[in-house]
């Protein structure tokens, strides 16, 4: 048996039901996807901090920490953190040097096993432009500045440091003490 239905029948009650089924669909979607809630931000918070004659000073955003054998001499190896701030205008710098490997610990400017170099840049690019360093200045007290390497990984490195900078000037000084990094280790 065939059945024959004029198009005319069917057409405005199926043109009806697919408009409201259509309308219905568009704005449950809008419904559902305006209640979706951000993703979470999981990725790391990097950051170095530290107090700069005692103003503290917390660094966002190029934060790195370097670990590898040294380039000429494959039996030392080299730790270096660099720490900018977000203007770009002071640079925080600290690196070590040592025989074999460089493992979580405490590392002192002036022992006789590493190198341990630290330096700040202060007013980078401008004609006031100054290089503090760690080092034992005429006239000045002994300086002083330690690192404590609490963790070290394939993705990050943390820890602490404290100290006092001294400008290659005459008696000028800046101090840098409770310092904290957990910052991106590169590779």
């Amino acid at each position: 048996m065939v059945l024959f239905v004029s198009y005319k029948t069917i057409k405005p009650s199926f043109m009806k039901t697919s408009v409201y089924l259509f309308l219905a669909v568009f704005f449950s979607f809008l419904f559902f996807s305006s209640c979706r809630k951000p993703k979470a931000d999981t990725s790391p918070k990097y950051y170095v901090k530290y107090k700069l004659n005692g103003s503290l000073v917390t660094n966002t955003g190029s934060n790195h920490i370097w670990l590898q054998p040294n380039g000429t001499d494959p039996s030392k190896t080299d730790l270096m953190l660099v720490s900018t701030t977000n203007d770009f205008k002071h640079t925080l710098g600290i690196s070590i040097q040592k025989n074999g490997s460089i493992d979580p610990g405490t590392y002192q400017f002036g022992s006789g096993s590493y190198i341990l170099i630290a330096d700040y840049f202060q007013d980078q690019g401008t004609a006031n432009e100054k290089d503090y360093s760690v080092e034992n200045a005429p006239g000045n007290p002994p300086c002083v500045f330690s690192i404590t390497l609490t963790s070290i990984t394939t993705a990050d490195g943390r820890g602490t440091f404290t100290g006092n900078y001294f400008y290659g000037g005459p008696n000028e000084t800046i101090t840098i003490t409770d310092g904290e990094f957990w910052v991106r280790r590169n590779p």
